[in-house]
């Protein structure tokens, strides 16, 4: 009898929320699956998710967002991860043309908690590759 398909385990997350130490949330940098990893620099869910976005592959999972990099918050205050997402999102609302290198180099010196002003828009990082964007 031959192989009729192939059928992937199931996906299995480990959930560390009873660790009396505490524990983390995070949103998995792949297929944005929400996960509680052991460590707070946990980027994917799976190590299968860890491959196939350094693969360049997309995801199989279907994102319920239009931008699931920009996320609004209030009416003024919007969260965007990765820094290319907020040139982009600048780039709509402002006129960045020639400017995007040192916009790029600004936005990635920054630390965590320190802002930076762009024409009406002011910029804060609040993670490694998580920004919040105030507009007036």
């Amino acid at each position: 009898m031959g192989i009729i398909k192939f059928l992937p385990p199931l996906k299995k997350v480990k959930d560390f929320r009873n660790n009396p130490n505490g524990h983390y949330e995070a949103v998995c940098e792949h297929c944005s699956t929400p996960f509680f990893p052991k460590r707070s620099t946990a980027l994917y869910c799976t190590p299968n998710c860890a491959y196939q976005h350094r693969k360049g592959k997309p995801t199989s999972k279907k994102i319920a967002t239009k931008n699931p990099d920009i996320k609004t918050l209030s009416s003024n205050v919007k969260s965007i991860t990765y820094t290319k997402s907020v040139y982009e999102f600048l780039s709509e609302r402002h006129n960045t043309k020639q400017k995007k290198g040192a916009i790029m180099k600004s936005l990635i010196a920054l630390k965590i908690g320190e802002d930076l002003k762009f024409e009406t828009s002011s910029i804060r990082k609040v993670g490694a590759k998580k920004y919040e964007v105030t507009f007036l």
